[in-house]
């Protein structure tokens, strides 16, 4: 513990440190972040998080517009120059969490719930706010203008060369990456969400930490070679899909602010510019090991 942590998320450096240097901050609890967390000061940071104590009466009067409610949960609200997440799974009782954004989402201020402060014989101790579901939230805003994405897939990556499994919940994502997860040379980076990003123009995919059922997080990165819808079915096929089939099924599975009107052209050119550039294709499955000769076919030594 300390007065400051730094975690890297699909490229991304946060910086998350405590107002007061009298007290510490925990790492998150989920050990699938244990990767993601820089042990070297980076030598840049793209968002700076300030973490604060609540008094203990702490409720937070809000005067921006509701956004989005995620399922109950967490709420977002906002205008064109200021943010606010609010991470509030009792509506009775006050936010555990109330995170304040400038509009890029690079300087965020955080205030702890009095009930998340842990008292003993030393300093104060907060958990970090930079876990599920507030990092996800923050980095998708983050990445709306910045050429990236969060995408409801599973990944893989060969010898730097990625392949995606986009699909709802259901679709088989953790299902394959387990099959996948003991075929040679593959490396499984996630089971559930990833980072698209474009870079040096070329796409490349991030493991991220907010696994699926599998518990498949890997904190690397891999150029993308193709995108597998995925399909389940009676044997294992690949059909190639133009770029307005892929994008028909893309849009469901993509991260997008379709609150944010400024954003979601650029979002919308990001998505056709990405299929454009990398094969799509529907994969009709079956949980056998004749699948990975077909994805095999997909990344051809080089």
């Amino acid at each position: 513990m300390s007065d400051s942590l730094t975690i890297g998320i699909a490229g991304v450096t946060f910086s998350i440190r405590a107002t007061d240097r009298n007290t510490l901050i925990t790492p998150p609890n989920d050990p699938v972040y244990q990767s993601f967390l820089l042990t070297q000061k980076p030598d840049n940071v793209d968002i700076h998080v300030q973490v604060a104590q609540a008094p203990e009466d702490f409720s937070k009067e809000i005067k921006l517009p509701r956004l989005f409610d995620g399922s109950g949960a967490w709420q977002l609200y906002g205008n064109d120059n200021d943010y606010m997440i609010t991470l509030n799974p009792d509506k009775r009782a006050a936010p555990l969490w109330a995170i304040t954004a400038d509009p890029g989402f690079t300087q965020l201020s955080a205030t702890a719930n009095a009930s998340l402060v842990r008292h003993s014989k030393g300093p104060p101790v907060v958990p970090c706010p930079i876990t599920y579901p507030l990092d996800q939230i923050i980095l998708f805003h983050h990445m709306a203008n910045r050429h990236g994405m969060i995408v409801h897939c599973a990944g893989l990556d060969y010898q730097g060369r990625g392949i995606i499994f986009p699909g709802p919940s259901g679709a088989g994502k953790s299902s394959v990456s387990q099959l996948l997860q003991h075929a040679d040379g593959l490396v499984l980076l996630s089971d559930d969400r990833m980072v698209i990003r474009q870079e040096n123009n070329q796409h490349h995919i991030y493991g991220t930490p907010w696994a699926g059922d599998a518990k498949i997080a890997v904190n690397r990165r891999s150029r993308l070679e193709a995108i597998c819808f995925l399909t389940q079915g009676d044997e294992n096929r690949l059909a190639r899909l133009a770029p307005n089939q892929a994008l028909d099924r893309l849009l469901p599975v993509a991260s997008l602010p379709w609150y944010a009107k400024e954003v979601v052209p650029q979002m919308l050119d990001f998505c056709g510019e990405l299929l454009q550039q990398v094969p799509a294709f529907e994969l009709q499955f079956t949980l056998d090991h004749g699948l990975v000769d077909i994805l095999a076919d997909l990344l051809p030594d080089t």
